[in-house]
């Protein structure tokens, strides 16, 4: 069981409790003609037994949503459509025909419509789905509704507070739509970008902002698009002393799914070159810049663990020099976390949330609360999720045998607190 402890200052109280062993969550990924539905949740799936603190529960079922594209229809072992791609059989093993334009490729033609759709809602004590909200992404009509619908009709394992069902609120899912093309640009953005880049040379920030949210909102195809549009908002928010809103985007700009390269005709004689379809949204010098500005955000506002991550991301795709200035600060990290000085940073919701990625310490505190944050949910990995209730002035640990945790806190956009680390 999660105990809190309050306490009059930011030191930690002498004793406290630490949790039960977990269970595993998982992930689905359903794939169906060359379309990927890519179901990440914003955080880690649910889990199953309950605190007193908070209810937890079960995920209950396969998150699919299959998506009936009308006219688009076909079989899954041939994805190529030649009103899409063309007839041409270079064409189709690249996923599009693009040209080169200031290092990023354009789409001489639209490419096969992506999209992300961010929802929130409730779990009912019954495991039924209710208060479905919209909350982001970028998607079309027929895309957004039959996510919408589909998670409508999910069913979950009911939530409990010990033996008891009950209501989960502020449940969040990320649901992906991939196609079978390489990262590029639609090319009716290009202009457009480029305004947004000009508004931030001119240190126009106000301006570049609205630009930038209304081509994600409404003119974004791809997720490319998206990612592109992120790292731009990134650098409109530095540039007006928003850190976290920064971060917020920069962590947009550097997902991923699982790329959805095209399949060959049957009588091809190309191979399909499946290193060309990563993972990322970004194409790779992109995504490798986008991940030293978000180390660097991340440091800069104390957020040890996603620092320390996003640095073992880029010394496994990039490797660093030993007197790199990244290293370095990711050393002064590990340093800081070894010693025995409380950790502390400031936290501040955006949009009703923040998550914070734990480090290698495992006692955690909170203090000086502006603002309304209602609830703490508590994602490891391999893991079930659990939920408490916030509260001010207060530390709980977590045990060793939980990984890779995150911290997400729910309540009033614009809401802020102290959160410290402790050694032990």
């Amino acid at each position: 069981m999660i105990t809190t402890q309050c306490r009059a200052t930011c030191k930690r109280s002498a004793s406290r409790r630490t949790c039960s062993q977990p269970a595993a969550s998982t992930r689905t990924l359903y794939r169906r003609a060359g379309l990927a539905f890519f179901l990440a949740l914003a955080s880690s799936h649910a889990a199953a037994q309950a605190l007193q603190t908070g209810p937890e529960f079960l995920r209950g079922g396969e998150y699919l949503i299959q998506v009936n594209r009308g006219d688009t229809s076909f079989d899954p072992n041939e994805i190529q459509r030649s009103s899409i791609w063309g007839t041409d059989e270079v064409r189709n093993n690249r996923g599009g025909r693009g040209i080169n334009i200031s290092g990023a490729d354009v789409y001489e033609e639209p490419p096969e419509r992506e999209g992300i759709v961010d929802v929130e809602f409730t779990v009912k004590a019954d495991g039924s789905v209710a208060d479905v909200e919209l909350v982001g992404g970028f998607y079309d009509e027929e895309f957004k509704q039959a996510a919408l619908d589909g998670i409508a009709t999910t069913t979950f394992d009911p939530p409990k507070a010990g033996d008891t069902p009950v209501d989960w609120p502020h449940y969040s899912m990320r649901i992906v739509l991939r196609a079978p093309i390489l990262p590029a640009m639609t090319p009716e953005l290009v202009p457009e970008i480029q305004q947004v880049i000009d508004l931030l040379t001119a240190k126009n920030y106000a301006e570049a902002e609205t630009l930038a949210k209304d081509l994600l909102a409404n003119r974004a195809q791809t997720l490319f698009d998206y990612a592109v549009l992120q790292d731009q908002l990134a650098s409109v928010y530095a540039g007006m002393e928003r850190p976290f809103e920064a971060l917020v985007a920069l962590r947009n700009a550097t997902q991923g799914s699982k790329a959805v390269p095209p399949q060959s005709q049957p009588n091809s004689r190309l191979a399909i070159q499946e290193e060309r379809y990563p993972d990322e949204y970004l194409l790779p010098d992109l995504y490798l810049k986008a991940l030293e500005r978000k180390f660097l955000v991340a440091a800069s506002l104390n957020q040890t663990g996603e620092a320390l991550n996003t640095f073992a991301l880029l010394e496994a795709r990039k490797g660093l020099a030993a007197d790199s200035s990244i290293r370095t600060q990711a050393e002064a990290i590990r340093a800081k976390l070894a010693s025995e000085e409380p950790i502390g940073a400031q936290i501040r919701l955006v949009n009703g949330s923040w998550t914070y990625e734990t480090s290698t310490r495992r006692v955690f505190g909170f203090t000086g609360l502006q603002g309304q944050v209602d609830s703490v949910d508590i994602a490891c990995k391999d893991s079930r999720r659990r939920r408490m209730t916030f509260t001010n002035d207060s530390e709980f640990g977590l045990p060793a045998s939980w990984q890779d945790c995150k911290l997400e806190f729910h309540g009033a956009d614009g809401a802020q607190f102290l959160l410290y680390e402790y050694l032990n």
